[in-house]
């Protein structure tokens, strides 16, 4: 969430999809004269064996965050091409912290294009979670977006606002947004910040034009997990 984001990046201030790996059955159907394997044959015409496909489990708990799983997820060729970011992503910066971690994609030292961050899913609504996390993080935060999403992960929610708040002794003061998406025992979010006075990299986009650029990178690390 956005409170979420603000103490990560307080801390950190001081091409190619991965495919999903199918397990595949192969059930022959019969056997050919001759003594070898293959489809079988009736009235002269060859049936193809059946491949039962057994679908790849939902993650049970949050991957190791390096550099080799966020560009295998996403590389920073694919970020620039779906953002079109005034300042193009240079580097991937992996940040684990505890249960979870990030990958953040940098044009320059601490300054991000868009970060993605994980944390374990315990349960709970989305919803609730998310305004639980606001309230609490935004000290006189707005949240100005909040809406589900549907057809991504087990649930999703897009949420955009401005707010402040002090980690660690420092004072930070942002507007961003994030697409929260919990899938199995995951949660991640893809988002980004502008915390006080930095250059939004984004530009001056609408929400609608965020969400959509957020969700194909969410679609991209989804199919990583």
């Amino acid at each position: 969430m956005l409170g979420m984001t603000l103490r990560m990046q307080a801390r950190r201030i001081g091409v190619l999809c991965a495919v999903p790996l199918l397990t595949c059955a192969l059930l022959l159907a019969g056997c050919a004269s001759g003594g070898t394997t293959g489809g079988s044959t009736t009235n002269g015409s060859t049936t193809t064996p059946t491949v039962a496909a057994t679908a790849k489990p939902k993650p049970s708990a949050v991957p190791q965050i390096t550099l080799a799983f966020c560009q295998g997820a996403a590389s920073i060729a694919q970020v620039n091409q779906i953002l079109n970011p005034v300042n193009p992503a240079n580097t991937i910066v992996p940040d684990n912290g505890g249960t979870g971690g990030s990958c953040n994609y940098e044009y320059a030292a601490t300054r991000i294009d868009v970060f993605v961050l994980f944390e374990p899913y315990t349960g709970g609504s989305l919803s609730t979670l998310a305004t639980e996390a606001a309230t609490a993080d935004l000290k006189g935060g707005t949240i100005t977006s909040n809406q589900p999403v549907s057809g991504l992960g087990d649930q999703s929610l897009f949420l955009s606002g401005t707010g402040s708040g002090i980690s660690s002794g420092v004072s930070l003061t942002g507007k961003g947004s994030e697409l929260y998406v919990v899938y199995g025992g995951v949660a991640f979010g893809v988002g980004n910040i502008t915390y006080n006075g930095t250059i939004n990299s984004l530009g001056s986009v609408s929400d609608a034009t965020i969400l959509s650029e957020f969700e194909q990178i969410a679609r991209l690390f989804l199919a990583a997990l």
